[in-house]
C-alpha cells in the first residue's frame, strides 16, 4: 500500500464527503452525508454500495458476508428471498412455518431423510397426474374406519401367499 490521497469537503448544498484514494491499488473509498443519505461506497475492480436513508438500506456489492452468533430478520409485510442460481439454507435443524398456506413449487421436488420422514393432517391428499409408486420392505395401510381401494381398470392384489381376513362379499 502506497500513500493515500485523503480528502475532506465540506459544503452547505453537497453536505460532508470524506474520500480516501490509494492510487496504486486502483481503490477509491468514500463516504458521503448529503442531508438526504448516507453513501458508502468502495470502488476498485468492482464497486461496492451501501445506501442509506430515513426508510432504506440498500447494499450492492459483489459478495456479502454476514456472521453472527444470532441473526433475526423480521418485516411487518411481505419478505422475498431470491437467487438467480442456486438458494441454500442449512442449520443442525430447520423448521418451516405458515400461519396460512404453505406451498412447495418445482420442476422437480425431492425430500429425502436418512432415517424417518412423517407427513401428517387433518387430510391428506397424494396425488400423481400420470402414475404414484409406494415402495418399501413392508407397507402397512391402516384405515380407523373404512378402507376402499378403487380402479377404473383392472385391480391386481397379489403376492407369494395372500391372506384376506374378515367377511368377504364378492360381486
Amino acid at each position: 500500500m502506497g500513500t493515500l490521497k485523503c480528502r475532506l469537503e465540506l459544503s452547505k448544498k453537497g453536505g460532508l464527503t470524506i474520500t480516501a484514494e490509494d492510487p496504486d491499488e486502483k481503490l477509491i473509498q468514500s463516504i458521503v452525508m448529503d442531508g438526504k443519505s448516507i453513501t458508502l461506497k468502495v470502488k476498485g475492480k468492482k464497486t461496492s454500495t451501501v445506501i442509506m436513508t430515513h426508510d432504506k438500506i440498500e447494499v450492492s456489492c459483489k459478495s456479502l458476508d454476514v456472521k453472527a452468533e444470532t441473526i433475526t430478520f423480521a418485516s411487518e409485510k411481505e419478505s422475498v428471498f431470491e437467487s438467480k442460481e442456486s438458494f441454500e439454507i442449512k442449520g443442525k435443524t430447520f423448521a418451516l412455518e405458515a400461519q396460512k398456506d404453505a406451498e412447495v413449487s418445482a420442476e422437480n421436488a425431492t425430500i429425502k431423510s436418512s432415517s424417518a420422514t412423517d407427513i401428517s393432517g387433518q387430510s391428506l391428499a397424494l396425488e400423481g397426474k400420470e402414475s404414484a409408486e409406494v415402495k418399501a420392505a413392508t407397507v402397512s395401510l391402516d384405515a380407523q374406519g373404512s378402507l376402499d381401494l378403487k380402479a377404473s381398470g383392472v385391480a391386481n392384489l397379489e403376492g407369494s401367499n395372500t391372506n384376506i381376513g374378515g367377511t368377504v362379499k364378492l360381486g
